[in-house]
């Protein structure tokens, strides 16, 4: 899908265990994927919603780099903001330059 100016990811729900893996692409479209049966997604106007809560699975999610304004959220928490150039997230880049971002809720 195309993130246009301004998109946001959102993981409604995710099982213990999971991880996003989130890179940077050359591509202009947004790309969700895990394994069969793991996730559903919901493509929405400037959003895409992910539901993991079946089962423990790794959600590859490729943003382009060239994409103004991406957040990716699981529930209302901040778990990466792409600005232009600029990548906010507690998860660190590996050497491969992805972000592996386990999906547990923070907090009590």
């Amino acid at each position: 899908m195309s993130p246009g100016t301004d998109f946001l990811i959102v993981i409604q729900s995710a099982r213990p265990g999971s991880m996003a893996r989130v890179a940077l692409t050359g591509d202009s479209q947004v790309v969700a994927q895990a394994p069969v049966g793991s996730a559903t997604f919901r493509v929405e106007p400037h959003r895409l919603v992910i539901d993991n809560r079946d089962s423990v699975a790794i959600i590859d999610l490729r943003i382009p780099s060239a994409a103004p304004r991406i957040e990716i959220r699981l529930g209302s928490r901040p778990l990466l903001r792409k600005q232009h150039a600029r990548i906010v997230s507690a998860a660190e880049p590996d050497s491969a330059g992805r972000y592996l971002i386990p999906l547990t809720a923070s907090g009590p």
